[in-house]
């Protein structure tokens, strides 16, 4: 495949995720056909098919390509914990729509992959406040920190994101002020 293919072939691709992203605008996930990604994308059904084989693979494939966007910033080490847990909201926030269909469709949520864990572990490595919880102890309070920025993550989307990411952040210190 040359290279001109090769664009067309990712710039489909982009116009196919952005249908999707936009029809969860107006529908429901389970309410959304390929006949409709098609039609508001402007592109034949056998381009959808050349690049995805259902609606489930194009929404796994945004999960992933957001579930990458998250983990980015929960890696880099020039911002603090504060900065992170906004930008994190900010980009939550800015893609509410495929979280808000992610969150209400039967599939395994993308809260469930480890974004929060790797914030958790790269801060577990760098924060002296983890200094006296030890072995089986620091398990469960990672499964209960994760849990807790889950659960508050989901109910934030669930209520339209009311609360700015600023305020998010500021609830999160509060309930968490040691570890934060």
């Amino acid at each position: 495949m040359n290279i001109q293919n090769n664009i067309r072939f990712q710039l489909t691709e982009e116009k196919i995720e952005n249908a999707l992203i936009s029809l969860l605008k107006y529908k429901d996930f389970q309410n959304i056909f390929v006949k409709d990604i098609c039609s508001f994308a402007n592109i034949n059904r056998s381009s959808f098919y050349a690049h995805y084989t259902d609606i489930n693979e194009l929404m796994m494939k945004i999960e992933n390509k957001y579930f990458l966007e998250i983990e980015k910033i929960f890696k880099n080490k020039s911002k603090n914990n504060d900065e992170k847990l906004y930008e994190m909201f900010v980009f939550i926030k800015e893609h509410k729509e495929f979280y808000i269909a992610y969150i209400k469709s039967e599939k395994p949520s993308h809260f469930e992959k480890s974004s929060f864990s790797t914030f958790i572990d790269i801060n577990k490595r760098s924060s002296k406040d983890y200094e006296d919880l030890q072995g089986e102890n620091l398990i469960y309070h990672m499964a209960f920190f994760s849990g807790g920025l889950k659960a508050i993550s989901k109910v934030w989307l669930l209520s339209n994101c009311k609360k700015s990411p600023r305020e998010m952040c500021d609830l999160i210190k509060n309930e968490y002020k040691k570890f934060l």
